[in-house]
């Protein structure tokens, strides 16, 4: 009989074992492998790590190398204006207990002789910078209005009395003069054109009676004027911190250029909530260059009252987005009224450039020279024309107060209403109104003191 081998339990035992060893020993080898490519990977991200933390320092240290120089090579033409007011002030009793109750008590002669008004002084301080070496210095208007004394302060601390050359109100530009003994330090005036949202701004001023503060931020915004009311600036916006005493002192960009005069911020504390406004520096070049020729500075004037264009209007006009300011009024025999130009048409250019709002359009003709003959392209309807308008000098607030449109002049009053003819009226307005042109009647304008109560209201 033929006999058949089988294996045994414990070879079996012994094979099992064998391939149990065996996977174990690949497993950690592959394990081993990955492992050491982990830890590879790993060497090599920290070493990349330290690389970018080498460059970042680099950077870091760079940045902080500019800030030095321009507080080095800036900040000594910085200088702290001390300003002395004296200030009228009626007196005291007379507003306690009144003229009459005044005399009554104490008799005629003792109201005489008791002065109606009292003088005190008042001591206040801002910043300035210098900006040539003849000495002059460049500050606000608010910080030297009615300065019956000044004294201009270096950082080194030499002191120098200075006077006004000359100021401008609408733009709070102020230029000062000293006599300067021995050698001053100026500084460079930059492009404020050239300014972006983002770059980086310094100030240095006098806040708080803290002279050669230096503070850094960026530029936040640009073109604020309309917003907060001032038709005749240009603001560049900074969160750099500015606080009182800043005012007058220069807005620096990162070449260590002067690009603005810190002159005003929006707080609820009466400090820095890092909204500050600066006049960019274009605009006071262009002041200044007057101040020292004449002591003032003449803006130009066409003699039209401009209204921003409604969207049915632009619509209706086919003109695009924030292209246009409307005339609303042409002031008879003004310089405007002279070239042709209408009431209703639309300005598009000035001398080329695009007219995009009414203080884009007022900051323009404003800095024309009076008797400069400048062209003005109009849309009339769907036509399209250029008018050669002459510049005039600004007349000042009084005189334009009693200008008076002749359309206007032609109001009544009637039961109490003040009112005109439909057909003196410009035919953009009655549009707005929903009146068309060619309609009879009178608009409603106002009501005078004695008018009785109605249901009328102005536009009617």
């Amino acid at each position: 009989m033929r006999m058949m081998y089988r294996p045994g339990k414990f070879a079996v035992f012994h094979l099992v074992l064998a391939s149990l060893l065996l996977g174990s020993l690949v497993t950690t080898l592959v394990w081993t492998g990955c492992d050491s490519n982990r830890h590879g990977l790993s060497a090599k991200t920290a070493n990349e790590t330290v690389l970018s933390d080498k460059e970042a320092l680099a950077a870091a240290v760079s940045m902080q190398r500019a800030f030095r120089n321009i507080a080095k090579s800036v900040g000594p033409a910085v200088v702290s204006v001390n300003v002395v007011q004296t200030i009228a002030q009626r007196n005291p009793y007379n507003e306690l207990f009144g003229d009459d109750l005044f005399r009554y008590f104490f008799g005629d002669r003792e109201q005489e002789r008791a002065p109606q008004q009292q003088r005190r002084k008042s001591i206040s301080a801002g910043s300035g910078f210098i900006i040539d070496k003849k000495g002059y210095i460049l500050s606000n208007f608010h910080v030297v209005r009615q300065a019956s004394e000044i004294t201009v302060v270096l950082i080194d601390g030499r002191e120098f009395k200075a006077t006004v050359v000359g100021t401008d109100s609408a733009t709070d530009i102020a230029l000062l003069k000293i006599d300067p003994s021995g050698d001053i330090p100026l500084v460079a005036l930059g492009d404020s054109d050239k300014l972006e949202v983002g770059d980086w701004t310094i100030a240095i001023g006098n806040p708080f009676n803290l002279p050669g503060t230096f503070t850094v931020g960026v530029v936040s915004a640009k073109s604020r004027g309309d917003q907060i009311g001032a038709p005749y600036q240009n603001f560049i916006q900074t969160d750099t911190a500015i606080n009182p005493g800043n005012s007058g002192g220069p807005l620096v960009n990162i070449s260590g250029e002067v690009v603005g005069i810190n002159t005003m911020i929006y707080t609820r504390t009466g400090g820095s909530l890092g909204i500050g406004f600066a006049i960019p520096i274009n605009i006071a070049k262009k002041v200044v260059s007057s101040l020292i020729k004449d002591g003032k500075f003449e803006r130009g004037y066409i003699g039209i009252y401009p209204g921003p264009i409604d969207d049915g209007m632009r619509t209706a006009l086919k003109l695009p987005r924030d292209a246009g300011v409307i005339v609303n009024s042409v002031i008879a025999d003004g310089p405007a009224a002279r070239a042709g130009m209408k009431d209703g048409d639309v300005i598009l250019e000035i001398d080329g450039k695009k007219i995009t709002s009414v203080p884009q359009l007022m900051r323009i003709v404003a800095e024309v020279q009076a008797g400069q003959t400048v062209p003005f392209v109009v849309q009339r309807q769907w036509q399209k024309l250029t008018v050669q308008v002459t510049v005039v000098k600004r007349p000042d607030d009084e005189q334009l107060s009693k200008k008076q449109d002749s359309k206007q002049e032609e109001s009544q009053e009637w039961l109490g209403l003040k009112v005109v003819p439909v057909g003196s009226v410009n035919p953009v307005q009655l549009r707005r109104l929903g009146v068309q042109p060619n309609e009879t009647g009178v608009l409603v304008i106002g009501f005078s003191k004695d008018a009785p109560e109605s249901d009328l209201a102005p536009g009617i």
